[in-house]
């Protein structure tokens, strides 16, 4: 299920500085009318939100009460504020689980970690522990065939942290390896050629 403010632009235009608090406000509107019927929040995008249900009755009762709970909100200077719904059923699965999109991120990770492990390793730095996180953009609705959506994320971030002696002079020649020689790294920043085959038994 996605939700987005209908004309959310022209109601910044009208509020200003008033509207992170509306939006705030609609936000908490939507999750708590959609908590009572066992929504499980996937991601936020400016004033859209994303939740998966465990069946798609329970996603619709909860696009009603949602609706009725904006609708009945006083909301500042009198204005309306407004809620698209949009509920796809053709994916299966109540969001739990890790998606293709997880395990990308966590390939980068694991292979960041361990490369940098093994070059401070080589490098003589022992007993230097390494940590990585890495986040990922991704508009889910790309993959429900949204128009104008694109399918895949848009930006990746991988953050290093080290704990132990790492001497300045000598931390830029282990990142400038670590970047190098991590497989997943490299793969996403040059992607291959793929070729794709079908057949049919």
């Amino acid at each position: 299920m996605f939700t987005d403010i209908e004309g959310s632009t022209s109601l910044l235009q009208a509020l200003g500085d008033r509207y992170p608090e509306v939006l705030a406000d609609h936000h908490r509107l939507i999750r708590e009318a959609f908590a009572r019927h066992g929504a499980l929040e996937r991601g936020s995008a400016g004033d859209g939100l994303y939740f998966v249900f465990g069946a798609a009755q329970a996603a619709v009762q909860a696009a009603i009460d949602g609706q009725l709970a904006v609708a009945g909100w006083t909301w500042p200077d009198g204005i309306a504020v407004r809620d698209r719904m949009g509920l796809h059923t053709g994916v299966g699965g109540n969001g739990s689980a890790a998606c293709s999109g997880d395990l990308l991120l966590a390939a980068l990770a694991a292979c960041a970690q361990l490369t940098c492990q093994m070059v401070a390793a080589n490098m003589g730095l022992d007993g230097v522990a390494v940590a990585v996180t890495v986040e990922g953009d991704l508009d889910l609705r790309g993959t429900l065939g949204t128009a104008d959506v694109a399918v895949g994320f848009e930006a990746i971030r991988v953050r290093f942290g080290l704990s132990g002696d790492v001497p300045s002079e000598r931390l830029d020649k282990l990142k400038e390896r670590t970047e190098r020689y991590c497989v997943v790294l490299q793969t996403l920043l040059a992607p291959p050629s793929i070729e794709a085959r079908w057949s049919v038994d």
